[in-house]
């Protein structure tokens, strides 16, 4: 079970579902979950790599309480700096 295009870790989680489920099952199977024809669980939250986490308990946290609520795509581009400034926790920029 391969996904058919080479972007989709580019497209949120809510693509994999929904409206999109057909779309989602033909183009990118693999990574919305659907090999073996299972049905996927949406994710809940967010889960934290293990570099997070080692930093995480060395102080680097998110300063807003909301970072969860954007999509992966604000983390990146033109958000860069608000990201790095506002969430590095979630968005993954703790050193």
């Amino acid at each position: 079970c391969v996904d058919k295009i080479d972007n989709c870790l580019d497209y949120t989680d809510e693509s994999c579902f929904g409206i999109f489920t057909s779309w989602a099952k033909e183009n990118c199977p693999y990574t919305c979950g659907y090999c073996n024809d299972s049905v996927p669980t949406k994710p809940s939250e967010h889960t934290p790599t293990v570099q997070q986490i080692v930093t995480n308990v060395t102080g680097c946290v998110d300063k807003i309480d909301n970072c969860l609520d954007y999509t992966d795509e604000s983390c990146f581009g033109i958000f860069t700096s608000w990201a790095k400034e506002n969430c590095p926790y979630t968005c993954g920029y703790c050193n």
